[in-house]
C-alpha cells in the first residue's frame, strides 16, 4: 500500500494584530498575579476588609482575561496520512489539541460552506457541528464541510483549508461523496 501524507495549517486572518494582543494580554494577566500577591500580603498583615475587595476584582480580571487569552492566536493543522484525518486545534501556538480524527471511510459528504447540501445536512438535529477554523463561519477564504461519522456520532466538520486535503479524501473515498452542488 502506497503511503500518502499532506499537512496544512491555517491560522487566524489578522494574525499580526491577535498576536500583539495576545501578548498584552499575557502582561496584564502578570501585572494582575502581582497585584493579586501584594494585597494578598498586605491583607494577611492588616486584616482590613478593603483589600478583600482589591484582590476579588483581580481575581475577576483576570479569569475573565485567561478565558479571553485562549480565544485568540488560534491555528488549526489538518492532516492527512493513507486515509486518516487529523484535525488538530493550536493554541498560542505552543499547546495542541486533537479536535478530530477519522478514517475516510466514514466520509459521507464533502462540499462548500453556504450550499443547498450544507443547508441541509446542517438541518439535522442529531448532527455535531465542529468549527475547525480560527476564523469562524464569516471568514473570507472559502470555506468546505465534511460530513462524516466519528466514533458512532455524525458530524459536520467545517474546515478552511484547500482543496487539496479534499482531493485526498475524494480519491481514496471515490467521487460519489462530493455534494451534487460542487462547482
Amino acid at each position: 500500500m502506497r503511503e500518502e501524507f499532506y499537512e496544512t495549517s491555517v491560522g487566524p486572518e489578522r494574525e499580526r494584530q491577535e498576536k500583539m494582543l495576545y501578548s498584552a494580554l499575557t502582561v496584564f494577566f502578570a501585572i494582575l498575579v502581582v497585584v493579586f500577591v501584594i494585597t494578598l500580603c498586605i491583607w494577611s498583615f492588616t486584616g482590613d476588609t478593603g483589600f478583600v475587595v482589591i484582590m476579588a476584582m483581580t481575581l475577576i480580571f483576570g479569569v475573565v482575561t485567561s478565558l479571553f487569552k485562549r480565544r485568540l492566536y488560534l491555528f488549526y493543522d489538518y492532516t492527512y496520512i493513507s486515509g486518516e484525518v487529523r484535525i488538530i486545534k493550536v493554541l498560542n501556538g505552543k499547546t495542541r489539541r486533537r479536535v478530530a480524527v477519522f478514517d475516510v471511510k466514514d466520509v459521507f459528504q464533502v462540499g462548500k460552506v453556504g450550499s443547498n447540501s450544507f443547508n441541509e445536512v446542517c438541518s439535522k438535529r442529531e448532527i455535531k457541528k465542529i468549527i475547525a477554523t480560527p476564523n469562524g463561519i464569516n471568514a473570507t477564504n472559502q470555506l468546505y464541510y465534511i460530513y462524516v461519522n466519528i466514533a458512532g456520532n455524525q458530524s459536520v466538520i467545517v474546515l478552511e483549508c484547500d482543496e487539496k486535503l479534499l482531493s485526498y479524501i475524494v480519491s481514496t473515498r471515490g467521487k460519489s461523496i462530493i455534494e451534487k452542488d460542487y462547482k
